[in-house]
């Protein structure tokens, strides 16, 4: 997580594509838990 938030909005955009294209539908899990996690 921290590495993420150290990254470029570009580089930002990679890795969403990458985590989208491996999760898929199940990305709603994944954004909650982020969600939770840096609240």
């Amino acid at each position: 997580m921290a590495q993420l938030l150290s990254e470029s909005d570009a580089q930002l955009q990679v890795w969403k594509t990458k985590i989208l294209e491996a999760v898929g539908d199940n990305g709603q899990v994944l954004d909650y838990q982020l969600a939770i996690q840096l609240w």
